[in-house]
């Protein structure tokens, strides 16, 4: 059953006892309860928070040494600046110390168990008691009713993998009455639509099934439901969900610009890890992210894990308040943005960050060290019509190749792209652009914009 009256009836069941969504629901009214307080009241639930997780992490041996080796006086930091004195938690370290991060007394066996491998392949896991993973779900909804999510709507994913809350598959349901108790316990109708292989055949499927299914929302990465919607771009029937939301790449307003243009509706970027969930996301102004404060510490800091002012790019390093079982604090992520420090037009009196510019993988390293991101190159790329997709590639110290999916692309427009490119790189590599028939996307789905081993080998051996 995939209609108005499903949707209904996945509301109206939230109100039953045992209903697996009680926890989250509550949780969801607490968090929209708290944006209405005033920004230093608001700081000050995040810091009571903050501190108490502080307080679970000092009864395990590896928080409990570094705190003592940063100064702390107690169990807990007493401000924001002896908190900056704790060495962020690397994502090497969580695969080293793994269970050993573990609140001592858990049972591992009672816990979802996640795992993550982000760029490296190299598989990381974070434990979650399953009453506090519902407050994953929780947040989740609290940043995504901001481009319009609501209990019980008809959601579209074009995603690696269904949700972390579901991270030990499900048993087959007995009988008819069990799939009908689990469809009407959702907390939403859901679409899920595979990643692999997005030849024409396998776009047109996806076509006809979202016709049939009349998403409310679409949700995906954007490099990935690009390529959809070009596929999709003047045939009928239109899809026409209420919003798209993007997640996991850098979203660009070229990207942006083609999605509202092809589904109609506006783009909400959102920004998360699978460790933690949804972190912040964008409003109806559309002019930053807001971060879930009840739910998160975020800062961002510099190279030496100091935290920045707001304007400095730098990267994010997130404790959660919300995992007592395995807490990770100033746990450092790849990805690169600055902290905005002017109120958002919209009212909400949550800091915001600037929109993910990409990872701290995702450059090409130059012979004299400079690393150069994709800001450097995306704009000659992207304002060439012939180019529908684009990847970056460096194998040698001192060349770029540049894949292009581009059959109408002319030889003297791409000779006089490859001079361009050079340019911006001070002479320092050759770029050369080279016409492939596609572009094959990661494991998970994702299309990275660059994929350079060698600045990746020198990132690696660089010290923390």
């Amino acid at each position: 059953m995939r209609s108005r009256a499903m949707g209904t009836l996945q509301r109206a069941t939230r109100l039953l006892p045992g209903h697996p969504g009680r926890a989250p629901l509550t949780e969801l009214r607490a968090l929209q309860r708290l944006v209405r307080l005033p920004a230093d009241r608001l700081r000050e639930v995040q810091w009571r928070r903050l501190v108490a997780i502080a307080e679970q992490a000092s009864a395990v041996p590896f928080w409990a040494e570094r705190m003592r080796a940063a100064g702390w006086s107690g169990p807990a930091p007493r401000s924001p600046d002896e908190l900056a004195r704790l060495p962020p938690l690397t994502a090497d370290e969580l695969r080293r110390e793994g269970p050993r991060l573990l609140v001592p007394g858990v049972d591992a066996q009672a816990l979802l168990r996640i795992t993550t491998s982000g760029t490296t392949g190299t598989p990381r896991a974070v434990y979650w008691r399953p009453a506090e993973a519902a407050l994953r779900e929780a947040g989740n909804s609290f940043v995504d009713e901001w481009a319009g999510y609501r209990a019980g709507c008809r959601v579209a994913f074009l995603w690696g993998g269904p949700p972390v809350e579901g991270a030990r598959p499900p048993k087959a349901p007995s009988s008819r009455l069990e799939r009908l108790w689990r469809e009407a316990t959702a907390p939403h109708q859901a679409l899920w639509l595979p990643v692999g292989d997005l030849t024409p055949d396998v776009i047109a499927d996806h076509h006809r099934r979202l016709a049939a299914f009349r998403p409310d929302l679409i949700v995906s990465y954007p490099g990935l439901l690009a390529i959809v919607a070009r596929g999709l771009d003047g045939a009928g029937p239109p899809i026409r969900p209420r919003a798209v939301i993007t997640s996991a790449e850098p979203l660009g307003d070229t990207r942006r610009a083609l999605l509202e243009r092809v589904f109609a509706c506006r783009v909400f970027d959102r920004y998360g890890t699978r460790e933690s969930g949804v972190i912040a996301g964008e409003c109806e102004r559309h002019d930053g992210l807001h971060v879930n404060v009840a739910h998160f510490w975020v800062e961002i800091v510099d190279a030496a894990g100091r935290p920045l002012p707001p304007g400095e790019p730098g990267r994010v390093a997130v404790t959660d308040l919300r995992n007592t079982t395995m807490p990770l604090l100033r746990y450092l992520l790849d990805d690169l943005t600055m902290l905005i420090d002017e109120p958002c037009p919209c009212g909400l009196p949550l800091p915001r960050i600037a929109p993910v510019a990409g990872r701290l993988s995702d450059v090409v390293l130059c012979p004299s060290g400079r690393t150069l991101g994709l800001l450097m190159f995306e704009r000659p790329l992207e304002a060439e019509p012939g180019i529908e997709q684009y990847r970056l590639r460096q194998y040698t110290p001192d060349e770029v190749r540049v894949e292009v999916v581009a059959p109408m692309l002319e030889d003297g427009r791409r000779r006089a792209l490859e001079a361009t490119l050079t340019a911006r790189t001070g002479g320092e590599l050759r770029v050369t652009v080279v016409a492939v028939p596609e572009i094959r996307p990661t494991p998970s789905g994702k299309y990275p914009a660059i994929d350079s081993p060698i600045a990746r080998a020198a990132l690696a051996s660089a010290p923390e």
